[in-house]
């Protein structure tokens, strides 16, 4: 319906719970509301076709709730173990999958919306530092994870397939500097991976490399190109085109002084 929604973290009074605001085409924002009542960490969203928000957030557990023709719908606790860094992808389906840290290792967790059950699965091996799982899932409905192994220098990635297997793991080849957290983006079976690494003394950079249908790994780019550290970055992919955008921190590791970059690929060139 080309309606914008945004959920966020509101620290201060906010007690790092989580607010939501919608904007109408041609229309001005709502007022912000607070949707939880809890202390709830970065707070994922996404939306299916039926125009249901679906949103989670890490509040020392998984915390998961709907927004249903306009009503946010009691909160669900899918996963009792302790979690960190969830990520979020919603298929136009209502298949919800989410990928966080769970202790020493990394865990999906999925609600298929014809069963409306939740199920977790630990996906890794158990690791010193697993850090910062990822999912995409593309129209065939392959479930793509992806993890850092920290100050080991691997990005690792699993695939489910729709029979309910798992892939072996693979990893992402000859990767230079430590990298702290990765972003997927999938379209026809090609798998679009981006993350940012730790090179020198406080200056992080972009990377992408592309994974063919058939297994192999494409030639890496270097897409921030910059002396400061860039973070925090997302990815997505729609007609052919990747957009990928990243904050970058400029100054001093202990400075505030950002600003928002953004760069696209064309996928036909």
């Amino acid at each position: 319906q080309d309606n914008l929604h945004v959920v966020w973290e509101e620290d201060g009074e906010g007690n790092a719970k989580t607010m939501y605001t919608m904007k109408k085409l041609n229309m001005d924002w709502t007022d912000p509301v607070y949707i939880t009542n809890e202390y709830n960490l970065l707070p994922q969203i996404g939306i299916d076709y039926s125009e249901t928000i679906h949103v989670a957030g890490d509040g020392f557990r998984l915390q998961y709730l709907q927004n249903i023709s306009g009503v946010w719908m009691p909160m669900e606790n899918p996963d009792t173990i302790a979690i960190l860094n969830p990520n979020m992808v919603v298929a136009e389906n209502g298949d919800v999958f989410i990928a966080a840290e769970s202790g020493d290792r990394i865990e999906l967790v999925t609600r298929y919306r014809e069963s409306g059950q939740w199920k977790r699965e630990f996906i890794s091996d158990s690791y010193a530092y697993p850090w910062v799982g990822s999912v995409a899932v593309d129209d065939s409905g392959i479930v793509y994870v992806a993890w850092t192994v920290k100050f080991t220098n691997q990005i690792k990635i699993r695939m489910k397939y729709p029979n309910g297997t798992w892939s072996e793991i693979d990893s992402i080849p000859d990767m230079e500097g430590d990298p702290w957290r990765s972003q997927l983006a999938v379209d026809e079976n090609v798998l679009y991976v981006v993350w940012n690494a730790h090179t020198e003394t406080w200056d992080y950079d972009i990377y992408l490399q592309t994974r063919t249908h058939d297994g192999i790994w494409l030639e890496r780019q270097q897409l921030s190109l910059t002396p400061s550290a860039s973070l925090g970055q997302g990815i997505f992919i729609i007609d052919d085109i990747l957009h990928i955008a990243w904050h970058e921190k400029f100054d001093e590791e202990n400075d505030s002084n950002r600003d928002i970059y953004y760069i696209t690929v064309n996928l036909n060139n």
